[in-house]
């Protein structure tokens, strides 16, 4: 019942609709219920956090907004019955005598003051619990609807939802992206066969010979492909039976696979999850399936480490690492620099041959092609100083300085 109630409480201080921050929540809740009611609706899945803002689930917005229109609806309905009845009360009253009507409005003035404090007591009594609220009979009807719209939502959730991982391949990110949609090799498969609408997908990909998580996703519906063109696409989904999406949420850096291995249940020890994920559907626990999203932060926008690096950008990027690194090795006195900040000299030293590129960018392309470079690399125990640097396995180990020894 503490789902219902949080979300109950939430909407009564922001837009649910729109993203929000944990600050805009400080003014009505204390640091440990913002907290707590946030990990709440995450674990979830419920609320989802992308780069310090939060954004509800799409199905329990539109189911909000549908339950007020509802209400909206009855309370003009409600207004108009009662706007006739006091039309036909105030008749009666032109032959009661005065002092009748003057009590009549005390006690009216009376009941008003009582609600008020009783719609205070639900909005800041945040220790009581629902159950507690369920026996007032002269609970507010939003407070009542809401709820019974937040509960259907979460018993739904709870009962229904699968969690899957699904294996795809590198050369349709770009047309998954477009179409929101997913299929599977085989024609026949059995497994597509048991997902249903409202299942959790995490995304996998083989990525330079390691599988990565690269985003998550929601069905929406079932289809059936009865024609199909000669796309990439539909030559790799070969099957009848495909996925719709409801949006591909995806993650601001990939969650490597090998990283995770010995956290997940359904991998025993020292093995690898790839010796898991031979089918392109997986069925997995909740639970594997919280640990997984632990790793992840969401972007809105198709991730740049799935963009294809032209050969030639590549080699010219190379080639200016390698001339850069000797330059500074031959004038440079300090044995040391920072990758960081090498990377913002190669940013400028490419930006005046005509190249521009983000640093974010070369901070991404200098991590996954470091390896083969064959510098040496110096660990640091600041994180802010620090940049992931991948192996040949996927692998990744945090590095802060390069040697120009």
């Amino acid at each position: 019942m503490m789902i219902e109630q949080t979300i109950v409480d939430l909407s009564e201080h922001i837009d649910i609709s729109e993203g929000f921050k944990k600050e805009d929540l400080e003014d009505f809740f204390n640091e440990n219920k913002i907290e707590s009611s946030l990990n709440l609706l995450i674990e979830n899945n419920l609320l989802f956090e992308e780069e310090g803002n939060f954004y509800f689930d799409e199905e329990v917005i539109d189911q909000f907004n549908a339950q007020m229109d509802n209400l909206n609806d009855e309370e003009v309905n409600s207004d108009s019955d009662k706007q006739e009845s006091s039309e036909s009360d105030s008749i009666q009253e032109e032959n009661e005598p005065l002092n009748t009507r003057s009590k009549e409005v005390l006690s009216i003035s009376d009941i008003s003051i009582q609600h008020e404090t009783e719609e205070n007591t639900i909005k800041y009594s945040k220790s009581k619990t629902l159950d507690d609220f369920a026996d007032k009979s002269d609970k507010p009807a939003d407070f009542e609807s809401k709820l019974s719209m937040v509960r259907e939502k979460s018993e739904k959730n709870v009962d229904n939802s699968r969690y899957w991982i699904h294996k795809t391949d590198f050369s349709i990110l770009e047309d998954i992206h477009k179409l929101n949609q997913i299929g599977s090799e085989k024609p026949k498969s059995k497994y597509i066969k048991e997902i249903k609408p409202n299942d959790y997908i995490l995304l996998i990909v083989n990525n330079r010979g390691h599988l990565d998580f690269f985003g998550l996703t929601k069905v929406d519906e079932i289809i059936n492909i009865e024609k199909r063109d000669n796309s990439d696409f539909y030559k790799y989904y070969k099957s009848d039976i495909q996925l719709k999406l409801k949006s591909i949420r995806y993650f601001n850096n990939p969650i490597v696979g090998a990283d995770i291995d010995n956290e997940l249940s359904f991998v025993e020890k020292n093995k690898k999850i790839s010796s898991y994920i031979k089918t392109d559907y997986k069925e997995i626990p909740k639970d594997d399936f919280k640990k997984i999203m632990k790793h992840g932060h969401f972007i809105k926008s198709f991730p740049a480490y799935f963009d294809s690096v032209d050969l030639n950008l590549k080699e010219f990027l190379m080639n200016s690492i390698l001339y850069l690194y000797n330059n500074l090795k031959n004038k440079q006195k300090s044995e040391l620099i920072e990758i960081k900040v090498f990377l913002q000299k190669l940013q400028e030293f490419v930006a005046k041959l005509g190249v521009k590129l983000d640093y974010e960018y070369l901070v991404e392309f200098y991590s996954w092609n470091a390896i083969e470079l064959e510098f040496t690399h110096v660990p640091y125990r600041d994180p802010d100083k620090a940049i992931p640097l991948y192996d040949t396995r996927g692998k990744k180990k945090e590095y802060a300085y390069i040697d120009l020894k």
